[in-house]
């Protein structure tokens, strides 16, 4: 009975705007649990019951209305964990270039770029 979402923020993107909430459809409440990272773009929950969420990276373009709706900056996306009783979120990789969404199997990430590039980020849960 609880959708979990990643917003975005306003264009522009920054971490302090970025953040997890969860609907709860019974209560009609909104709540956020998990803030930190630039230009989120998926939320999944993994083995183990743990959370992460996906930051396509920083928005590095100046702020002029003609560069609303681009891309992140190449390589500044992230993989990161969302903390059990929410919060800043952790980073377990960083470095990703542009990534756009990504599914579990297993203990692995398979994250997609924008680009089309599949990733596989093996042991997600031993990285700290």
């Amino acid at each position: 009975h609880r959708v979990l979402m990643a917003e975005a923020g306003p264009d522009q993107h920054r971490p302090a705007h970025v953040k997890d909430v969860v609907q709860d459809l019974r209560r009609g409440t909104v709540t956020t649990f998990a803030y930190g990272a630039p230009l989120l773009d998926d939320l999944e929950t993994a083995p183990r019951h743990r959370t992460y969420a996906l930051s396509q990276g920083r928005w590095d373009y100046p702020d002029r209305p003609e560069n609303a709706g681009l891309p992140a900056s190449p390589n500044t996306g992230s993989l990161t964990r969302v903390p059990r009783h929410g919060g800043q979120l952790q980073t377990v990789v960083s470095g990703l270039d542009r990534p756009t969404s990504m599914e579990f199997l297993g203990d692995s990430a398979y994250v997609v770029t924008l680009t089309g590039t599949v990733l596989r980020i093996a042991h997600v849960s031993g990285h700290h």
